[in-house]
């Protein structure tokens, strides 16, 4: 996923306190560096590890309880009854569920919203979970101040921004850089005006970067057009937020201006297939987008409206739902599907000068992946196949960091067997509570 999209044959890569330093023919690369430790990946398949650019890690443990609900019933039914929960070791033990299955599915960098902070401490746990796990995170603590969210779920915007700074200050920069955390104000129906402004200049006095959800569901351009005279789109512009550091978030419901807009401000955009057909959300205009020179990224969502963390599954759903929305089969090329989760996953992020390809000089998050799976044979084009054919049972070892945290299909970074039975009595006590 270089700048030339090369597909090397017999190639090595050699990897030195977490950085590449040299991806080449395998005889020159040995040639020039001495092994400390070496993989023998013969027979595998190695990319940058996958990008999941938007997720809340928390519902893997609402998971199973939205199905045949829209948007505006689903929190009602999977999110709301369980919230009150979600403390601070709660929060870390579905994290780290979330992030067992993310790794093991060759996910490296994730992307949390987390907007339960009626435990104040609760992010916290998302947050070590992560860090523990080995995961590459984007951590956003997304707020929420308006009158149709229950009262133990909304900040003032002053809160908000005391929060913010504390979880910033507390996080940012973890784990060597692997943990960043960055402002959200929720959405543009839950957030208002105020928080977006507050929040959004906190995300450029700390240089952060800054996230919404935006036009998720059909009704609320509208509601934002009869409350401002806007659609949602331009409400954001002419209030001075969108930018090249801010990412957007499902972006469904968006007319011609709007994606203009949001290309000439270079916003960029995670789309999520998956969860907004699990909604009913509509389908977001990402090939115009994309013709637009739009950055795009891939994401799950979060468990309870997708409800697997698997991004293969996104890479194959985002490519045959535009197909077959346009009546069109020569939309979503593999290959640019392929890069949103990766090199164009990460440049939405503002991180492609760290992951998101094999390169020198970045940091060492690669996948093998085995090619002894009959699904990937024959293997006319290792593109295809990784979109249209690979699933997470094809990921042997993932790296991040040039740490080796999944082997052999299975997680080592964390105690496999501890997690899931952390899990499943987290699980009889939420079950208790429904």
């Amino acid at each position: 996923m270089d700048s030339e999209r090369r597909e090397l044959l017999n190639a090595a890569i050699a990897v030195n306190a977490g950085e590449i330093v040299k991806v080449g023919s395998t005889p020159d690369v040995r040639r020039r560096y001495r092994a400390r430790n070496e993989i023998d990946a013969s027979r595998m398949l190695a990319m940058p590890g996958l990008v999941n650019a938007h997720n809340h890690l928390f519902q893997v443990m609402c998971r199973g309880l939205g199905d045949g609900s829209d948007l505006s019933d689903w929190a009602q039914r999977a999110i709301w009854p369980l919230a009150p929960a979600f403390d601070e070791s709660t929060c870390e033990i579905a994290s780290r569920l979330a992030c067992l299955e993310m790794l093991e599915s060759g996910t490296t960098t994730v992307v949390d919203s987390h907007y339960l902070h009626h435990h104040p401490r609760a992010q916290d746990g998302v947050a070590r979970a992560c860090l523990n796990s080995g995961m590459r995170a984007i951590l956003g603590r997304a707020a929420m101040d308006a009158n149709i969210v229950a009262e133990p779920f909304r900040e003032t915007p002053d809160e908000a921004l005391e929060a913010t700074e504390r979880f910033i200050g507390a996080w940012h920069g973890a784990g060597g850089g692997r943990l960043t955390v960055r402002p959200e104000a929720m959405n543009e129906v839950t957030a208002s005006q105020e928080m977006i402004l507050k929040l959004r200049g906190l995300s450029r006095e700390a240089e952060t970067g800054f996230h919404m959800h935006i036009s998720e569901a059909r009704s609320r351009p509208e509601l934002i057009r009869k409350e401002t005279g806007f659609r949602t789109i331009k409400y954001l512009d002419r209030l001075g937020v969108l930018g090249s550091d801010v990412v957007l978030a499902h972006c469904v419901w968006l007319d011609e201006e709007e994606m203009s807009v949001i290309a000439e401000t270079d916003t960029a955009v995670a789309h999520n297939p998956i969860s907004n057909q699990f909604l009913a959300d509509g389908v977001a205009p990402i090939p115009r987008l994309l013709e637009m020179g739009v950055r795009v990224g891939l994401g799950t969502d979060g468990a309870a409206s997708n409800n697997s963390q698997d991004m293969f599954g996104v890479m194959k759903g985002a490519a045959l739902l535009h197909k077959v929305h346009n009546l069109r089969a020569d939309l979503m090329d593999p290959l640019q599907v392929l890069e949103m989760t990766t090199i164009e996953g990460a440049r939405a992020l503002g991180i492609a000068d760290s992951v998101g390809s094999l390169e020198p000089g970045k940091r060492a998050d690669i996948l093998l992946l085995t090619m002894e799976e009959p699904a990937m044979v024959p293997c006319y084009s290792a593109v295809s196949n990784l979109v249209y054919s690979a699933s997470s049972r094809m990921v042997h070892t993932v790296i991040i960091d040039g740490r080796i945290v999944a082997e052999a299909g299975s997680c080592i970074s964390m105690d496999r067997e501890e997690v899931l039975d952390e899990a499943r009595r987290l699980e009889r006590s939420l079950s208790r509570r429904l």
